[in-house]
């Protein structure tokens, strides 16, 4: 995916959310690496990063870790992912295959979102700007 479509996905995403949830406040999370620290950089000096909190994310040195960690906890139900009568939701299947399965599946990205969503979610350390 090239950097204008990056861009146009979390803004997607961005606008979903706050038509989801009016009064919340958003945090996107963006690897600072290589081309992603480009993509936080856009956000902010345009005026479509005035909504929400940019933050900037380091990679784990452990990710094979880090998978395992979240494989064991959707296996143990801890990690609820959308579906009915135990089934996954296809469109979350994704999610489910490549944590389960790592370091064997053909992809990680899922992985990475999964453990940095966890992350900022279980941490202060990135907190969201209050709205209003």
């Amino acid at each position: 995916m090239g950097f204008p479509e990056t861009l146009k996905r979390i803004l997607g995403v961005v606008m979903s959310a706050r038509l989801r949830w009016p009064d919340a406040p958003i945090t996107v999370g963006v690897e600072s690496v290589a081309y992603q620290r480009a993509v936080a950089q856009a956000l902010r000096d345009n005026a479509w990063g005035r909504d929400f909190n940019i933050v900037e994310l380091t990679a784990s040195k452990n990710k094979r870790w880090r998978a395992e960690a979240l494989g064991v906890e959707i296996e143990k139900g801890n990690v609820l992912l959308h579906g009915d009568n135990g089934v996954v939701d296809a469109a979350q299947k994704i999610v489910y295959v490549e944590c389960t399965s790592f370091p064997c599946s053909e992809h990680d990205d899922t992985v990475d979102m999964l453990g940095y969503g966890a992350e900022m979610l279980l941490t202060n350390n990135y907190a969201a700007p209050s709205i209003g």
